[in-house]
């Protein structure tokens, strides 16, 4: 018989999770022009007590609830698309230190997502976030970019460029921060390295993994999916592999 955990029990294990799904403004919902709304259930720690699976899923009952209220085709589609995160617990220092995670994409290019370190208090940004990857499926190439505060218009600054990578595949990425460079790395190869005085290396940040479903979908779809037997699912798979202040008791 399947053991029935209480409520307590349940939030205890939450407790000691060395990540949550809900939170600041590092972990809003997909928004900036995807759809969808995150779920606590879409992210779940596999068997082998490492790898992280992040689930989407197209909810029709969701849907059809919305339509039945009256909303749109596009706002009950964006309540319907339940989305995953992964943002951790754990703030650090960033000055020499290496950030690595593995991570196989499900290949359809609806999905967006952005890997990436941002800052332990959201007022200090755009200091601190750093994009490690980010954009959407379906491409060869995906975005690295550096963000800061220019210290005489404190207006933000950005630093993007697109590198080539193929996310649908099992890779390894990479980033480490020195004092007056950042290197982005995919399988132990040097993929891009900025030299720049802004390096983040006074900020704490944590990590983040959160991704949204792009608006074509709404295409593919149609205008009416529930009689049309729509159906939607895809999984990215992730497993941290060195975490400045988590690995390796992250389980």
């Amino acid at each position: 018989m399947e053991r029935i955990w209480t409520l307590s029990e349940l939030n205890a294990v939450r407790e000691k999770r060395p990540y949550t799904t809900y939170g600041g403004w590092s972990e809003q919902k997909p928004g900036f022009g995807t759809l969808g709304r995150f779920m606590p259930e879409m992210t779940r720690l596999t068997e082998d007590g490492e790898t992280y699976e992040l689930n989407f899923r197209f909810d029709r009952a969701a849907y059809q609830i919305m339509r039945d209220l009256g909303a749109s085709h596009r706002i009950a589609a964006d309540k319907a698309f339940l989305c995953p995160a992964w943002c951790g617990k754990q703030n650090t220092a960033t000055k020499g230190q290496t950030w690595q995670f593995d991570m196989q994409v499900a290949d359809d290019p609806d999905i967006e997502l952005v890997a990436m370190l941002w800052p332990e208090h959201d007022i200090d940004w755009p200091d601190g976030e750093v994009n490690i990857v980010e954009g959407k499926m379906g491409n060869d190439t995906m975005l690295t970019n550096l963000h800061w505060k220019d210290p005489e218009t404190h207006e933000g600054r950005h630093a993007p460029l697109d590198v080539q990578m193929r996310p649908q595949w099992l890779n390894r990425y990479g980033l480490r921060i020195k004092p007056n460079a950042v290197l982005w790395y995919i399988n132990g190869w040097d993929e891009r390295v900025l030299e720049t005085p802004h390096a983040p290396c006074r900020n704490r940040v944590h990590f983040v993994l959160q991704a949204g479903v792009n608006e074509h979908i709404l295409e593919r779809m149609g205008d009416d999916p529930i009689k049309d037997g729509f159906e939607w699912e895809r999984t990215i798979l992730f497993r941290p592999v060195n975490f400045p202040g988590i690995h390796p008791q992250f389980k």
